[in-house]
């Protein structure tokens, strides 16, 4: 979000409705990760030595197929991981804030992916007066924070 002059690169509300689609794309992530993590076990499990037919499975196709899904995982972890980073790099500028409970709001929504009706509901403040008046209010703040730094 910040260049190394200290820069803003986006707007502050733009930086955190991306956050909400990191979130989203390291839940995609996971769950692709765990798909593949499945069929490479699958594949390894298998056992080749029954086959006697003529156009029998060759192991080593198995084998290759198996390490692309590892390669492919391993794609996907680092993907991952670059996007925690990120998750990571958004709560840290939410910490800045020196209201707690705007913390909390935040946390909630960007790094927690709750809605806003249902933090509106925890803290018992009203859905629009949450969404119209208290989010931008929270992210002035932010940027006064940020173009401080």
């Amino acid at each position: 979000m910040i260049t190394d002059r200290g820069e803003m690169m986006l707007d502050v509300k733009e930086y955190f409705a991306q956050i909400l689609m990191v979130n989203h794309l390291i839940r995609v992530l996971r769950t692709q990760i765990d798909i593949l993590e499945e069929k490479r076990l699958f594949i390894s499990s298998l056992d080749l030595s029954s086959f006697k037919a003529r156009n029998s499975p060759n192991p080593t196709d198995f084998n290759k197929l198996s390490d692309a899904y590892l390669d492919l995982i391993d794609k996907y972890k680092s993907e991952e991981k670059r996007l925690v980073e990120l998750k990571e790099e958004a709560k840290s500028l939410i910490d800045r804030l020196d209201n707690p409970i705007h913390r909390a709001i935040m946390i909630d929504r960007y790094i927690n992916n709750r809605s806003w009706r249902a933090i509106a509901d925890d803290f018992g403040y009203g859905y629009k007066y949450l969404l119209n008046h208290l989010q931008p209010k929270i992210l002035r703040n932010l940027k006064k924070g940020v173009e401080q730094c």
